[in-house]
């Protein structure tokens, strides 16, 4: 009997120790042609004895992986209490252009995760890739927000995985298993989803159909695509909600009438957008917060001011916005609003996002990928005149073919014959072509003569 109450003990203390890690995500940014500063940073828990470390990054190049350090935690009150945060880097160099998978695996993911069975003995993961080619720069895009959320159960809930590319890349984000490849003892809660274009994740905190109380383990990842609509690489960040009962709720009022919350703003033009923030119950402790590209510093403007609806304190924050020749791109810049509401010893929190775009195009995104063969759609001739040629190669076949104007209108009347479109009755102009497979989804300018 003694015996086995010491085993039980001894396998509890291991047990306690072995369960620090919440989230984090994997990085790489540049400092040559083929070498990258490799920075792996997770969110633990404060409360366990082990510390991040002692296991293998992966640069998946052949080469021999690097023991991560035991790294101190850093707290981080402002997430938390019991949340910390601990950050190694290296430089490596990968040994010719290509395509490399980084990865670390450590068995030290949190316990008591609802929506991950046995989660005290499930290992934790993080992978990024890489396409490094001779002249790109494939630098990981940046995280506005921290991976830490915290919501009260049975309210629908935004909260932002926004991030920015400093070299404008357009972003794509796409809610995944957290997992090593091949677990299965993940499952994603019902109702939840997160905007390709904008990465705002909307949940009504259901799980398998009841309101339950505690910590969910979730994973986005967000791919980056250059003006090729060619696959550079991507950064798979995994992340926290702890859900806590509570009353008080917030709601936003969103002025812009788009699905993706675009906003455009053509050069030398300015514009002003105000959103108000309204809490189900008076409180003074209302306020906004705001997280953008850093590149738009100079073009934007944030401030805030109280409001009265009914017996509720609103605050409502205003933007403002400039377009100058300098910020002109394809891809927008993105921006994340928090709103926040205290009363008592309830906090609800939430957030929106929206995307800036300097010119009037539509954001290319890539729906799907299968595996990393390389799908090319070429297009001739390009500008056009009587008619456009669509050639496919891969072993996959187009199942749409569609031209838009320039507002993103799909045209009718448009006649396919064996991958091509009789376009001689279209007025000249610029043109947006979208063609699609199984498991890719192409956009393109094409200019009519």
């Amino acid at each position: 009997m003694r015996l086995a109450l010491l085993l039980f003990i001894l396998f509890s203390a291991f047990v306690s120790k072995a369960t620090h890690l919440r989230s984090g995500q994997i990085t790489l940014s540049r400092v040559s042609t083929l070498t990258y500063t490799v920075t792996i940073k997770v969110y633990t828990n404060l409360g366990s004895e082990i510390r991040f470390g002692d296991f293998l990054l992966d640069f998946g190049d052949g080469s021999n992986p690097q023991i991560i350090p035991a790294t101190e935690n850093t707290p981080r009150p402002d997430l938390g209490v019991g949340v910390g945060v601990a950050s190694y880097s290296i430089d490596h160099t990968f040994p010719a252009f290509g395509s490399y998978l980084v990865s670390y695996l450590e068995p030290n993911l949190s316990a008591d995760i609802i929506n991950i069975q046995n989660s005290v003995e499930t290992k934790f993961y993080l992978e990024s890739r890489i396409v490094i080619g001779p002249i790109m720069d494939s630098s990981s895009p940046e995280f506005l927000t921290e991976p830490i959320f915290r919501h009260h159960i049975g309210k629908i809930y935004s909260f932002s995985t926004a991030a920015v590319d400093k070299n404008g890349y357009q972003l794509a984000f796409q809610m995944v298993n957290p997992l090593k490849p091949g677990s299965a003892n993940f499952s994603m809660p019902e109702n939840i989803s997160v905007n390709s274009y904008n990465g705002l994740i909307t949940w009504d905190t259901k799980y398998k159909g009841e309101y339950l109380v505690g910590q969910y383990y979730l994973a986005v990842r967000v791919t980056q695509y250059d003006s090729n609509n060619e696959e550079i690489g991507y950064v798979t960040r995994a992340f926290q909600v702890i859900l806590e009962d509570g009353d008080l709720d917030i709601s936003i009022v969103n002025p812009v009438n788009d699905t993706n919350n675009r906003i455009y703003l053509e050069e030398n033009k300015e514009r002003t957008i105000k959103v108000p923030l309204v809490s189900n119950k008076a409180t003074n402790n209302i306020n906004w917060e705001v997280y953008h590209d850093k590149i738009i510093d100079n073009n934007f403007s944030f401030s805030q001011y109280d409001s009265i609806s009914g017996s509720n304190k609103v605050k409502v924050a205003v933007i403002k916005l400039s377009s100058t020749s300098d910020i002109i791109r394809n891809s927008p810049y993105m921006i994340t609003l928090r709103g926040s509401s205290i009363f008592q010893s309830e906090t609800s929190v939430k957030d929106i996002n929206y995307l800036l775009f300097t010119r009037d195009v539509l954001p290319a995104i890539v729906t799907q990928t299968t595996g990393y063969e390389k799908i090319k759609i070429k297009v001739y001739p390009n500008p056009f005149s009587d008619f456009l040629i669509i050639e496919l190669n891969s072993f996959e076949s187009l199942n749409q073919i569609y031209l838009m104007n320039s507002s993103g209108q799909v045209l009718d009347n448009l006649q396919q014959r064996n991958g091509s479109l009789e376009t001689s009755h279209l007025p000249p102009g610029m043109y947006i072509l979208q063609t699609g497979t199984d498991s890719k989804l192409f956009r393109q300018k094409v200019l009519k003569k």
